[in-house]
């Protein structure tokens, strides 16, 4: 399907919700002084923009740019963690890849945060599809903040790469299940601003690669018959 088709299935589906944790109207965070939404947008969008596919739209491509900014607040000590993950089989589908972005969320979050998890702004997830839209897949930008644990960068890789293996959308025997980056939470060099473009760089009129929903069998029956 589509995904324009398939986005507009969604908004005619009633009693769909969006997920909250990391859109919700409000962001919810462990600090009560939030910054300004201009504090926010400290990357400049066109010291990063990268025309480099022929369906390139700069004006939503940007909004998607400064909205990741928004989600993961202000650059400090943290280590950030970007991940591009392949799903099982030849015909992952938008809402296959939704499903297991969604699952890793709740799971990575869980078990970094435990109970306060619902309550933390560390993760943004981006499903994308192939140049044909034949297949999808998911990138993660995960924050490691405010962990009581100090985890190594390889302890880190080893539980996210365990927890993708645990999806039943993913293949664990799969050798190019995951494709793992970390780096610092920092302006000092261009990797910051050069993943948040590319999470984001399918984003156009009829794609939000930022959209996600939360759906139960039914609905997703009815949207793959759609």
């Amino acid at each position: 399907m589509k995904p324009n088709k398939l986005i507009s299935s969604i908004s005619a589906l009633k009693g769909v919700s969006v997920s909250k944790i990391p859109y919700s109207s409000k962001e919810i965070g462990s600090y009560t002084n939030q910054p300004s939404k201009q504090e926010l947008h400290y990357l400049d969008f066109e010291k990063y923009r990268k025309e480099y596919r022929h369906s390139y739209s700069p004006k939503y491509v940007e909004t998607n740019f400064y909205k990741i900014q928004e989600l993961i607040g202000l650059p400090d000590s943290s280590t950030l963690v970007f991940l591009s993950v392949k799903l099982k089989g030849k015909n992952a589908d938008w809402i296959t890849s939704n499903n297991a972005c969604n699952a890793f969320e709740m799971k990575f979050k869980r078990y970094f945060w435990k109970r306060k998890w619902k309550f933390m702004n560390t993760f943004v997830g981006s499903i994308e599809f192939d140049n044909e839209h034949l297949t999808y897949h998911f990138h993660s930008l995960l924050v490691m903040k405010e962990l009581k644990t100090d985890f190594s960068s390889k302890e880190i890789e080893i539980i996210t790469t365990d927890i993708l293996k645990g999806l039943k959308e993913t293949n664990e025997k799969n050798a190019e299940l995951v494709v793992m980056r970390m780096f610092p939470f920092s302006l000092e060099t261009t990797d910051l601003g050069d993943t948040v473009e590319y999470m984001v760089k399918t984003s156009s009129k009829n794609f939000n690669p930022l959209q996600r929903k939360i759906f139960n069998k039914l609905q997703q029956q009815q949207l793959r018959q759609l």
